[in-house]
Protein backbone atom coordinates (compact mmCIF):
# COMPACT_ATOMS: atom_id res chain seq x y z
CA UNK A 1 0.00 0.00 0.00
CA UNK A 2 1.28 3.07 -0.81
CA UNK A 3 1.70 6.72 1.59
CA UNK A 4 -0.71 8.65 -0.65
CA UNK A 5 -3.62 6.08 -0.60
CA UNK A 6 -3.16 5.36 3.02
CA UNK A 7 -3.53 9.84 2.83
CA UNK A 8 -6.68 9.63 0.69
CA UNK A 9 -8.36 6.50 2.85
CA UNK A 10 -8.13 8.24 5.84
CA UNK A 11 -8.92 11.68 4.46
CA UNK A 12 -12.59 9.79 3.38
CA UNK A 13 -12.89 8.29 6.81
CA UNK A 14 -12.67 11.93 8.40
CA UNK A 15 -15.08 13.48 5.91
CA UNK A 16 -17.58 10.27 5.96
CA UNK A 17 -16.79 10.99 10.22
CA UNK A 18 -17.66 14.70 9.77
CA UNK A 19 -20.96 14.26 7.43
CA UNK A 20 -22.02 11.13 9.73
CA UNK A 21 -22.05 13.28 12.61
CA UNK A 22 -23.68 16.17 10.69
CA UNK A 23 -26.36 14.01 9.13
CA UNK A 24 -27.17 12.48 13.07
CA UNK A 25 -27.35 15.31 14.53
CA UNK A 26 -29.18 17.55 12.19
CA UNK A 27 -31.97 14.88 11.97
CA UNK A 28 -34.97 16.55 14.04
CA UNK A 29 -33.51 20.32 12.75
CA UNK A 30 -35.15 22.51 10.27
CA UNK A 31 -32.14 24.88 11.09
CA UNK A 32 -29.75 23.88 7.87
CA UNK A 33 -32.38 23.65 5.30
CA UNK A 34 -33.14 25.38 1.71
CA UNK A 35 -36.47 24.71 1.09
CA UNK A 36 -37.49 21.10 1.23
CA UNK A 37 -32.92 20.43 1.14
CA UNK A 38 -30.93 20.01 3.72
CA UNK A 39 -27.05 22.13 3.22
CA UNK A 40 -24.39 20.31 5.19
CA UNK A 41 -20.92 23.15 4.63
CA UNK A 42 -17.65 22.21 4.81
CA UNK A 43 -14.51 24.52 4.63
CA UNK A 44 -12.16 27.13 6.22
CA UNK A 45 -12.91 30.58 7.55
CA UNK A 46 -9.91 33.16 7.18
CA UNK A 47 -7.67 32.54 10.25
CA UNK A 48 -5.50 35.12 12.77
CA UNK A 49 -3.27 35.74 9.72
CA UNK A 50 -5.97 36.68 6.92
CA UNK A 51 -5.38 33.96 5.35
CA UNK A 52 -7.95 30.69 3.51
CA UNK A 53 -7.15 27.25 3.21
CA UNK A 54 -8.19 26.38 0.30
CA UNK A 55 -8.83 22.50 0.22
CA UNK A 56 -9.91 21.38 -3.18
CA UNK A 57 -9.94 18.19 -1.89
CA UNK A 58 -13.06 18.65 -0.29
CA UNK A 59 -15.40 18.69 -3.10
CA UNK A 60 -13.86 15.03 -4.38
CA UNK A 61 -14.57 13.89 -1.01
CA UNK A 62 -18.18 14.85 -0.39
CA UNK A 63 -18.50 12.99 -4.13
CA UNK A 64 -16.94 10.05 -2.88
CA UNK A 65 -19.16 9.65 0.28
CA UNK A 66 -22.53 9.91 -1.69
CA UNK A 67 -21.05 7.51 -4.20
CA UNK A 68 -20.87 5.20 -1.00
CA UNK A 69 -24.16 6.09 0.14
CA UNK A 70 -25.44 5.58 -3.72
CA UNK A 71 -27.18 9.08 -3.70
CA UNK A 72 -27.31 10.13 -7.35
CA UNK A 73 -28.88 13.59 -6.77
CA UNK A 74 -26.83 16.07 -4.73
CA UNK A 75 -25.69 19.49 -5.59
CA UNK A 76 -22.36 21.31 -4.54
CA UNK A 77 -21.82 24.57 -4.18
CA UNK A 78 -18.30 26.07 -4.21
CA UNK A 79 -17.97 28.97 -1.72
CA UNK A 80 -15.49 31.15 -2.82
CA UNK A 81 -14.84 34.56 -1.06
CA UNK A 82 -13.00 36.78 1.05
CA UNK A 83 -13.94 35.35 4.77
CA UNK A 84 -13.86 31.79 3.36
CA UNK A 85 -13.88 28.64 0.85
CA UNK A 86 -15.43 25.66 1.28
CA UNK A 87 -18.45 23.44 -0.76
CA UNK A 88 -21.71 23.18 0.35
CA UNK A 89 -23.51 19.87 0.05
CA UNK A 90 -26.96 19.96 -0.89
CA UNK A 91 -29.34 16.82 -0.66
CA UNK A 92 -33.22 16.97 -0.61
CA UNK A 93 -35.38 15.31 2.13
CA UNK A 94 -35.63 12.10 0.55
CA UNK A 95 -31.96 11.45 -0.23
CA UNK A 96 -31.01 13.05 3.39
CA UNK A 97 -33.54 10.25 4.94
CA UNK A 98 -31.71 7.42 2.69
CA UNK A 99 -28.55 8.48 4.23
CA UNK A 100 -29.86 8.98 7.66
CA UNK A 101 -30.96 5.14 7.48
CA UNK A 102 -28.19 3.96 5.98
CA UNK A 103 -25.54 5.76 8.46
CA UNK A 104 -27.95 4.90 11.33
CA UNK A 105 -28.27 1.33 10.98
Amino acid sequence: MNIEYIIFKNTIDKMESLLSEAIKSSYNDKINTIGTKRVFKMGSRMNCNGEILKNTHIKEHMENVMKQYNIQHYQIETIDNQYEFGYELIVDEKNYRKIYQQISS
